[in-house]
C-alpha cells in the first residue's frame, strides 16, 4: 500500500475514534446520576454531560495520540496534520472535563457531590474559558508536532 492510502487511513482511522468517542458519551450518559439533576438549584445535568463526555473524550484523546506516535515512525510528522482534526475535538471536553473535576468535589457520588457554580450562566463562563484555553494548548502542541522548534523543513 502506497504511503498516501496508509495516510488516508489514519486520517479515517482519527475520525472514526472521534465520533466513537462521542457516540459512547451520548450512551453512556443516561446512566450518570447528573441526567436526572435538571430541577436542582446548580446545574448539575450539564456538569454531568461534560464530565461523562471528558471521559469519553480522553480515552479518544489517548487512542488517537497512540495511532500518532505508533504511524508517525513510519509515515513522519503528516500524520499529525491527518490527526490534527479529532486531536483538537477531542482535547477541548479533555479540558473542560478538567475544568468540572476542579470545581467539583465528589461528583461520583450523589448525595455528597458539590460546586462552586450556582447557576448555568456562571457554569458557562467557566466552561467556555476552559475550552477556549484547551484549543490554544492544543493548537501549540499541533504545530509543534507539525514544525518542531528549529526546524525549517515542512512536514
Amino acid at each position: 500500500m502506497d504511503r498516501s492510502r496508509q495516510l488516508n487511513l489514519v486520517s479515517i482511522a482519527g475520525i472514526l475514534v472521534f465520533g466513537l468517542a462521542l457516540v459512547v458519551a451520548h450512551l453512556t450518559y443516561p446512566y450518570f446520576w447528573t441526567s436526572r439533576a435538571m430541577a436542582r438549584d446548580e446545574p448539575w445535568y450539564f456538569i454531568g454531560r461534560t464530565f461523562v463526555g471528558a471521559a469519553c473524550a480522553a480515552a479518544g484523546l489517548l487512542v488517537t495520540v497512540v495511532l500518532g506516535l505508533a504511524t508517525q515512525a513510519r509515515l513522519g510528522r503528516e500524520v499529525w496534520i491527518r490527526l490534527m482534526t479529532p486531536f483538537l475535538f477531542l482535547s477541548y471536553p479533555v479540558g473542560q472535563g478538567v475544568n468540572v473535576i476542579l470545581h467539583t468535589d465528589r461528583i461520583w457520588e450523589e448525595s455528597a457531590a458539590s460546586t462552586p457554580w450556582k447557576t448555568f450562566d456562571e457554569y458557562q463562563r467557566s466552561d467556555a474559558t476552559a475550552m477556549f484555553a484547551t484549543l490554544a494548548i492544543t493548537a501549540a502542541v499541533m504545530f509543534y508536532l507539525v514544525w518542531p522548534i528549529g526546524s525549517s523543513k515542512k512536514p
